[in-house]
């Protein structure tokens, strides 16, 4: 987070969705300016106002989805989408195109940036999102590289993380367990 910070000089985020909200997990201040509340740790969001939730929203299934797009979308700002089939149309392009950029909707004058986290199976298990008050769309191409790499990295790091087929909670796959433990193993 920190790296990705210093990359881009933008807030960095870790949110994963619970439901129909997204929850901020982890935090860093992209500047001098301390991070609102919103992107404070534990606090919850919503789906369909940031860019995290948006991504997020992009791999729930469509029962979640059809739950956000019927369900009332509140109006934070003048620019929070609150049309239903607006709001399709861009989860949908955040499926696609892999990240989502949010200008505005939660709050007025920041824009949000974010792309999807996955485990060792491929399973969506987070978002990870950059926050700034720069709404050109220059800056949004030179900070998506750096965040979609970033996101990547996380993904990789997380690749030891495979859920055994009995559907357990996930473990630290054998390879990636140190050699002594694996030759203490053997010889038990």
């Amino acid at each position: 987070m920190f790296e990705l910070r210093s990359v881009t000089r933008c807030a960095v985020l870790l949110s994963v969705r619970d439901g129909n909200e997204g929850i901020c997990l982890e935090s860093v201040s992209g500047g001098v300016r301390p991070l609102h509340r919103s992107w404070s740790r534990g606090h919850r969001f919503p789906l369909h106002a940031t860019a995290c939730g948006r991504v997020l929203l992009s791999d729930a299934g469509s029962t979640v989805q059809e739950e956000i797009y019927v369900g009332g979308l509140r109006r934070y700002t003048e620019r929070t989408v609150t049309d239903p089939s607006a709001l399709r149309g861009l989860v949908e392009k955040a499926g696609r195109q892999g990240f989502a950029v949010s200008h505005g909707e939660l709050l007025q004058g920041v824009v949000e940036i974010a792309t999807l986290i996955r485990d060792g199976n491929g399973v969506v298990v987070g978002a990870v999102g950059l926050i700034t008050g720069s709404e050109t769309v220059e800056h949004v191409r030179r900070t998506v590289g750096p965040l979609m790499a970033a996101a990547r990295q996380i993904s990789r790091n997380l690749a030891p993380l495979r859920a055994p087929r009995s559907g357990a909670p996930p473990t630290p796959a054998r390879a990636a367990r140190p050699r002594a433990a694996r030759t203490q193993d053997a010889g038990a």
